[in-house]
């Protein structure tokens, strides 16, 4: 095994009816930079949803020997994930923080 990948497709805010709106922290989450948020107001393009397509999130682990490791002494999900991010690998909630800041 080289590595691992987890993937979540989530909704997109429809471009045609893209709006901002001033948001708060508790709004969007941990993490998310407050003082403004998107919302899809609806419209023939997105049929009235608010949405049109879909974004991938995704999340790679790649194994390396310290993994490998720890894989054998069969630690924990914690402490591989740890060693993971340490090494590298990107959550897949901070790709998406990134994904949502890019727009």
């Amino acid at each position: 095994m080289v590595g691992v990948l987890a993937q979540r497709l989530v909704r997109k805010i429809c471009d045609q009816c893209k709006s901002v709106v001033e948001a708060t922290q508790s709004d969007s989450g941990d993490g998310i930079p407050s003082g403004f948020s998107f919302v899809g107001r609806g419209c023939t393009n997105c049929r009235q949803t608010g949405y049109r397509g879909r974004l991938g999130l995704f999340e790679l682990m790649t194994i390396n020997e310290s993994i490998r490791t720890l894989i054998h002494k069969r630690a924990s999900a914690a402490e591989i994930r740890e060693a993971a991010q340490s090494a590298g690998m990107q959550l897949l909630r901070s790709d998406g923080i990134d994904k949502v800041s890019a727009e």
